[in-house]
């Protein structure tokens, strides 16, 4: 209700001093972004940095307009757009290097997290390490700002697969918080993504209590209505999956999707991973009719939010290959799950994702009688998935 007090008065009070103007519309702007909502934060964040252009502000101020623009653009699915305003970002963040050291590593950071969102992985890796160097000499090794980086290179490492270097480098980001109160939001931030690796590196026990912690301070930290804790909530259910609980699994992501809801979120790729996670668990029950549509509307939320090449795509593919397996409409599951497998590899997606997809493919096949050709597949991806 506040933030839209001051979004309809900063739009009418003129007479407001340039800079502190341009100020609020970046924390106007920035504030709707992450409140899931990126179509009213776009407008803001072009506002506030044709004031500061104007006010001929630091390099490093309109370095990090320009990363909230392209990160708003990237979520409100304006890709061109929002490539022409990370180019316009790259080339400030040059500026800044030689200047403002501290600057510099904030916006390699930035960097770092639009790059994820572009799913280019290992482009978002090299800032993050710069961004680590930096912030290390300039704040030491046990500072907070450390161990927000320390994070982002954690989730990095999971997208590549390699979770004994992201469960390390996630508990070396938690080290970085012991001395910040419990409540501390990148400290739970923190434990929340250390509980996620736990997950899936299956030590379902020592996941389980960090996950409840978590969920409960992000709670008391932003309320029960907030994207954080719709994805908390999320990885919880992934969490009760793996455990056999899928009817709480699925109480739990309807409970993170109707957070979405409630809050006129836009952010399509988060509530489509919900989507995708939700369509699995109800695959778990074999209820393969039912999550057919839902998959299929998965596709359709990702094709407007999403590169075509993304890891999140080729995952809700698969599910949808099995759903049409289990309902025996074998044609469509094999140009399904072709596609998936296709995608894994086109991600540079761990071996294993791809071998799941031909997996279910060879089963398409041998239902198909298509017997040399289905053991091919299935005798290669035993092999792949057991190592």
């Amino acid at each position: 209700t506040l933030l839209e007090q001051a979004a309809r008065r900063i739009q009418t009070d003129l007479n407001q001093q340039p800079s502190v103007r341009a100020r609020l519309l970046v924390t106007i702007g920035r504030s709707y972004r992450r409140m899931g909502q990126p179509d009213r934060a776009v407008p803001y964040l072009i506002d506030a940095l044709r004031l500061q252009e104007s006010l001929q502000a630091e390099a490093s101020h309109i370095g990090s307009v320009l990363m909230e623009l392209a990160t708003a653009q990237r979520e409100a699915a304006m890709y061109e757009e929002s490539d022409q305003t990370f180019a316009r970002a790259l080339a400030v963040v040059q500026d800044v290097q030689s200047t403002n050291p501290q600057a510099y590593a904030q916006l390699l950071s930035d960097l770092g997290r639009l790059e994820m969102i572009r799913n280019d992985i290992e482009q978002a890796e090299n800032h993050f390490l710069a961004a680590l160097e930096l912030m290390k000499e300039t704040h030491g090794s046990d500072d907070p700002e450390v161990g927000a980086i320390l994070i982002e290179l954690s989730s990095v490492y999971v997208w590549r697969g390699d979770l004994e270097s992201a469960e390390r480098t996630a508990r070396a980001a938690v080290q970085t918080f012991a001395t910040t109160p419990e409540t501390y939001p990148d400290r739970v931030i923190a434990e929340r993504e250390l509980a996620e690796i736990l997950l899936y590196r299956n030590r379902l026990e020592q996941a389980g209590p960090l996950f409840e912690r978590a969920l409960s301070a992000l709670r008391f930290i932003y309320g029960e209505d907030n994207a954080v804790v719709a994805e908390t909530l999320g990885s919880l259910a992934q969490l009760r999956s793996a455990q056999g609980n899928f009817s709480s699994a699925e109480r739990l992501l309807r409970e993170a999707l109707a957070i979405h809801e409630k809050g006129e979120s836009t952010i399509s790729h988060e509530i489509g991973f919900l989507q995708t996670v939700l369509g699995s668990t109800i695959l778990k029950q074999h209820r393969y009719a039912e999550a057919e549509p839902l998959l299929r509307d998965t596709l359709d939320l990702f094709s407007a939010s999403l590169p075509s090449d993304h890891q999140y795509v080729a995952s809700a593919e698969y599910y949808l290959g099995e759903s049409l397996l289990g309902q025996g409409k074998l044609f469509d599951a094999e140009a399904v799950l072709t596609a998936s497998m296709n995608r894994w590899k086109r991600t540079d997606a761990p071996a294993w994702r791809v071998a799941r997809s031909k997996n279910a493919l060879g089963e398409v096949l041998y239902r198909q009688g298509r017997i040399v050709e289905a053991e091919q597949a299935l005798v290669s991806t035993f092999q792949a998935l057991a190592a």
